[in-house]
């Protein structure tokens, strides 16, 4: 029997399996951070009721003590929130291929109309405030055809904050969807006060994803040049060290991506600074890359698959795609116990 209880924060009521008990919850409607109560057992009898003092006399309490008097609402586990930084909660996970889809497919299956739904409606608004910009530089373009430059930084100020809401509304509607197997629309419309710290953590991650990638790009292109000079400029020699070259820049590429994959849900779920979501994510996805590259792969296959019915199937295939991503996040920083 499911274990319910109400949120001390917003007063929502809770479910929760019994297993659950003890453990750390969030609340999915305001957020707060709380422990999951123990159920009574049937047969044990209701503790005794307080003994109240009347109103008119005020009970004393000494300094330091706890004050059984004392509003909920201003209860320390409320003041001060546990945080879901690493050593709070996130537990780094071996992630199980077939697990991650399986869950992934459970919940795409439990909300499939609304997530279908939110998907539209954020591609929706992201192709019409576009198609509304490229109209405006169109028209005003000048005489040689390019559009005047202040429109173009008007463009990219209003589409990029644009485009990080959207993102952050879809994250947080299938972290919901996965965690719950219910959907709410709204989701997609709540995700204003996160935009700055995505935007910076964001911002950091890729800076040094670039380095990342430079590095070793360089290093082929010291080793490539050093073969020239040695070898000539033989079209043998070219050829290997432009191959070479393209392999080293795919793989950085790729396994700089699998190793940041979870710095967004980080953020946006567990409110992590951008430094500490980098360094939390990287942890997360360490040792976790393969089944990672292979959940990538698949999601490639559907976003393909999707894209050869003349574009109809990725009404179906993009909803699943996020659930995949979602349910490894979940998976690999251990949050699934966290079911509220």
């Amino acid at each position: 029997m499911p274990i319910e209880f109400r949120c001390q924060t917003c007063g929502k009521l809770l479910r929760t399996p019994d297993e659950s008990a003890g453990k750390q919850a969030r609340c999915p409607e305001c957020g707060a951070v709380m422990s999951i109560p123990t159920p009574a057992s049937p047969s044990s009898a209701p503790p005794p009721l307080p003994t109240v003092a009347p109103p008119s006399i005020a009970p004393v309490v000494a300094s330091g003590e706890l004050n059984p008097y004392q509003a909920p609402a201003a209860s320390s586990y409320l003041s001060e929130p546990q945080s879901y930084a690493v050593s709070g909660g996130v537990v780094p996970t071996q992630l199980v291929f077939s697990e991650v889809v399986s869950r992934a497919w459970e919940a795409y299956q439990a909300t499939m109309g609304v997530s279908i739904a939110v998907v539209i409606t954020a591609v929706a608004i992201g192709i019409g405030a576009g198609s509304v910009f490229i109209g405006l530089l169109q028209g005003a373009a000048g005489p040689g055809g390019q559009p005047p430059i202040g429109l173009l930084l008007l463009m990219y100020v209003f589409m990029i904050p644009l485009g990080l809401w959207l993102m952050i509304g879809i994250i947080q509607f299938f972290l919901r969807a996965a965690r719950t197997h219910h959907g709410e629309y709204k989701e997609l419309f709540g995700g204003a006060s996160l935009i700055v710290p995505v935007f910076v953590a964001n911002f950091l991650s890729g800076l040094i994803s670039l380095l990342i990638v430079l590095v070793p790009m360089l290093i082929v292109a010291m080793a490539i040049g050093l073969l020239v000079v040695l070898a000539g400029s033989r079209p043998a020699v070219v050829v290997t060290g432009t191959v070479l070259a393209y392999a080293v820049y795919f793989v950085s590429i790729i396994y700089v991506s699998l190793a940041f994959s979870a710095v967004i849900p980080l953020v946006i779920d567990r409110r992590l600074g951008a430094v500490e979501a980098i360094k939390t994510s990287w942890r997360l996805t360490n040792g976790n890359k393969l089944p990672l590259f292979g959940l990538w792969f698949v999601c490639m296959l559907l976003y393909f698959g999707g894209a050869l019915l003349c574009g109809i199937g990725l009404i179906f295939t993009l909803p699943f795609m996020a659930h995949i991503f979602i349910a490894a996040y979940l998976a690999m920083s251990g949050a699934y116990d966290e079911q509220v």
